[in-house]
């Protein structure tokens, strides 16, 4: 409804039905929260945004920003840790670690991890060992979970999307 201040398609709390239809999870079939209790603190899920220079994180519960962040450039792609909640912010020269609220934890200036890097637009966050991947160009670079180059890729062409196998 406009002028509600709710996003396009969410129902208010408590409306009833599932906004998530479908087979849930073995193991998990009531559709719990798997990482509610896990976090030493903070909302039990929210949502990262991004505009040309602020980030935002937004509690699903309530609907409202809980946390605004300027940043110095331009955001090209957001990841999260779904461990903790924390958000990795690629921008083109910079990569940037916020933990879940918001304060700065890692930054990291990409030109010390590749200098074949080329307009960085993709960033890929592994849940299994919490390292990342960034691709820009035709160049793809494997980070650990404390942002030091594991190794790089060249392609040959242009790298146009990510996507993590979990198999």
């Amino acid at each position: 409804r406009p002028g509600s201040g709710r996003w396009p398609g969410s129902r208010p709390r408590g409306s009833g039905g599932d906004p998530f239809p479908g087979p849930r999870a073995p193991g998990n079939p009531a559709g719990e929260d798997p990482w509610r209790g896990r976090r030493s603190s903070g909302p039990a899920a929210g949502v990262w945004a991004a505009d040309h220079r602020s980030l935002y994180q937004i509690d699903s519960a309530t609907e409202q920003v809980i946390h605004r962040v300027e940043l110095a450039n331009k955001t090209k792609a957001l990841a999260v840790d779904p461990a903790d909640g924390s958000v990795w912010v690629l921008t083109s020269t910079r990569l940037l670690k916020f933990d879940w609220a918001a304060n700065l934890q890692r930054d990291l200036d990409l030109r010390s991890l590749s200098n074949r890097l080329d307009d960085p637009k993709h960033l890929l966050f592994n849940p299994h060992d919490s390292s990342l991947w960034i691709a820009g160009g035709k160049t793809l670079i494997h980070l650990d979970a404390a942002g030091r180059r594991v190794h790089e890729v060249g392609m040959a062409e242009t790298i146009q999307a990510l996507v993590l196998d979990i198999d």
